[in-house]
């Protein structure tokens, strides 16, 4: 359930229980999914009021606007692994 986009790392659920994925990918379940996103540079207010409105993404099959969201700036960034960004 779900996917990795080409710059993404995570955990991959795989499932064949019908019930399961409806609970967590269903939109009107509303399940509160939360991430933790490394950027390029440092993220500024304006940019976070952006992201917390929803954005425009393009996906092979078009143009797709987020839904709006909560986003914070962690006080202190995660131990996480190095990254090589493409």
């Amino acid at each position: 359930m779900g996917r990795l986009d080409k710059d993404s790392e995570g955990l991959l659920v795989l499932t064949n229980d019908k019930s399961l994925n409806d609970q967590l990918l269903n939109p009107s379940k509303k399940h509160k999914k939360t991430y933790i996103v490394q950027v390029e540079n440092e993220i500024d207010e304006k940019a976070i009021a952006i992201l917390s409105k929803g954005v425009d993404i393009k996906l092979e099959k078009g143009m797709y606007r987020t839904l709006p969201c909560t986003v914070k700036k962690l006080p202190k960034p995660p131990v996480l692994p190095d990254r090589d960004p493409p």
